[in-house]
């Protein structure tokens, strides 16, 4: 098997929604970043993945610089 990709596709890599359910327990565990199966499955690319969880992290580090919640509001 070769390398993933930064671009290459979830679906073409054979993801699938129990894939999905995985990648996102998996990033909860090692990174403490909650994503849904949702986010995996329209990110698609590992890129759009990074700049997802990029948004989520400076998302938290906003609302703990302003004493706001800790809500998800997506």
């Amino acid at each position: 098997m070769s390398p993933v990709g930064a671009e290459d596709e979830f679906f073409a890599l054979g993801g699938d929604s129990v894939r999905s359910l995985l990648i996102a327990s998996r990033a909860k565990e090692a990174f403490a970043v909650d994503l849904t199966p949702r986010d995996i499955l329209t990110a698609r690319t590992v890129s759009a993945l990074a700049d997802l969880v990029e948004e989520h992290i400076l998302r938290e580090l906003e609302d703990a610089a302003s004493g706001g919640s800790d809500h998800d509001d997506r």
